[in-house]
């Protein structure tokens, strides 16, 4: 009886660079996004840079505190861990106008 050879097939290379860390998070490059944290903050600022980990840098930011109080931050860098929600605003362009009541939380009246 003859032995049979079986050929495994080749196995394709490793992806590097960029794309081995892609997340959703990176389709939202350069968009203005407001993500919340868990101690109540909330930052809105163009998002220029994530990683496998969610960690997120944002610039030209404004931070708002669960009090309602904002503050100008530039740029910030928050560990994925820490976000909660990460929302896309329809914001064409900076410099960021903040209004407090587009960083509001959506209220749900009438559900």
């Amino acid at each position: 009886m003859a032995a049979t050879s079986i050929t495994p097939p080749p196995v394709p290379p490793r992806a590097t660079g960029p794309a081995a860390v892609a997340t959703p998070l990176h389709a939202l490059l350069e968009q203005v996004l407001r993500v919340h944290v868990t101690d109540g903050r909330v930052f809105a600022g163009k998002l220029k840079c994530t990683d496998r980990d969610r960690n997120l840098v944002l610039s030209e930011t404004v931070e708002i505190t669960p009090q309602g109080d904002e503050r100008h931050v530039a740029m910030v860098m928050v560990p994925g861990k820490h976000l909660t929600k990460v929302e896309a605003l329809a914001v064409a362009a900076l410099p960021l106008l903040v209004d407090q009541a587009d960083l509001a939380p959506a209220s749900n009246h009438g559900e």
